[in-house]
C-alpha cells in the first residue's frame, strides 16, 4: 500500500477498535502507523489475527514479508521465503508442542524454518520433488521437529524452483509446506 494510504487505513483502523473497545488492537494499529515500528506492529496484528483464527487466515505477500522481517530475516531473505510459495500464503497458529516432519540431508542439516505436516512423500526423490528442495538436500532423512513456542506459522504450496540457481530439474515443487520461527528458536529439533 501507499505510504499515506497506509498510514490512513490504520488510523481509521485504530478509530474502529476504539469503537469496539478493542484497545490493544488500536494501540497496534497507531503503531502500525510510525516507520520501521509499523512492520513489527503489523507483524503482532498478523500474530493476534492469527491466535483469535479456527482456521487458516489468507496473508498477502507484503505481510508475509513483514512478518519475517519482524521475526529477524533481511528482506532478501523474506522475499526468498515468500518467493517459495506458489499462490495463497496462509497465517496459521501454531502451539508449543506441535510436532512436524523435518527433511534433509542428515539429522541436523536442515535449519527447521522450512517443515511439513507429515512426509512429503515415499522416496527422497518424491520429496524433493515435492518440496523443490535444492540440490544440496538430498531428503534422505525425516526427522521430527517441535515448537518451541506459540507462533504464527506460514503455509502454503511449494513453487517450482526450477531454472533458479542451486536446484536441479526436479525440484517442481507442488507440496505443502509449513515456515516456523526458527529465526528465533521456535523450533526444536
Amino acid at each position: 500500500m501507499a505510504p499515506i494510504l497506509g498510514e490512513v487505513a490504520d488510523f481509521a483502523n485504530a478509530g474502529i477498535s476504539v469503537a469496539r473497545g478493542d484497545y490493544e488492537g488500536a494501540a497496534l494499529s497507531m503503531a502500525a502507523m510510525v516507520p520501521f515500528v509499523g512492520n513489527a506492529a503489523g507483524a503482532a496484528k498478523i500474530a493476534r489475527s492469527a491466535d483469535k483464527a479456527i482456521d487458516a487466515i489468507p496473508l498477502k505477500n507484503n505481510s508475509a514479508r513483514k512478518l519475517l522481517m519482524a521475526r529477524g530475516a533481511t528482506p532478501k531473505q523474506a522475499r526468498e521465503v515468500v518467493s517459495s510459495f506458489d499462490g495463497q500464503i496462509y497465517a496459521t497458529k501454531g502451539k508449543a508442542g506441535d510436532v512436524f516432519t523435518i527433511t534433509e540431508t542428515k539429522p541436523g542439516s536442515a535449519s527447521g524454518m522450512f517443515v511439513t505436516r507429515g512426509s512429503a512423500g515415499a522416496t527422497p526423490a518424491e520429496r524433493i520433488q515435492n518440496l523443490a528442495l535444492p540440490m544440496s538436500n538430498t531428503a534422505r532423512v525425516q526427522g521430527s521437529a517441535t515448537l518451541t513456542k506459540p507462533q504464527v506459522l506460514l503455509e502454503g504450496r511449494v513453487a517450482s524452483q526450477v531454472g533458479n540457481r542451486g536446484f536441479g530439474p526436479n525440484a517442481t515443487g507442488g507440496g505443502w509446506q509449513v515456515v516456523t520461527d526458527a529465526f528465533n528458536g521456535g523450533i526444536r529439533r
